[in-house]
């Protein structure tokens, strides 16, 4: 009867090898990365900052246009520069857990924001 112990440390290890690999690859997906993108259209911005991120932003084009970004400049991940350029406009950023994926979603207008548009018609 042959000894199980070298396929058992194999399997082991192969295991353990794939776990270094997945954390390595999300540790690169949160690692902070220089960005300079300037304000600008969301489509442009959105593809510069994929560019400069090594990440690709999913998000259909008729959904971001007519909105301008905010520049990001520095030291950022690439969830952080991402919000920072969409804060302050009708877009959110969507991440999805399982596959760190990043995308680009418009946010439901707020009550107040309803309101105001409201009072400034009368």
């Amino acid at each position: 009867m042959q000894n199980p112990q070298p396929s058992s440390r194999r399997r082991i290890l192969a295991v353990l090898v794939c776990l270094a690999l997945g954390v390595a690859a999300y540790a690169a997906d949160n690692a902070p990365k220089s960005f300079d993108v300037p304000a600008a259209a969301a489509a442009r911005a959105l593809k510069q900052f994929s560019e400069q991120a090594g990440v690709q932003v999913l998000f259909p084009t008729d959904l971001v246009e007519g909105v301008r970004t905010n520049a990001v400049r520095g030291e950022l991940t690439p969830v952080q520069a991402l919000e920072q350029m969409v804060a302050g406009t009708p877009l959110a950023v969507v991440r999805d857990d399982k596959t760190g994926a990043l995308g680009i979603r418009r946010q439901a207008p707020s009550a107040s924001a309803e309101k105001n548009c409201a009072a400034m018609m009368m």
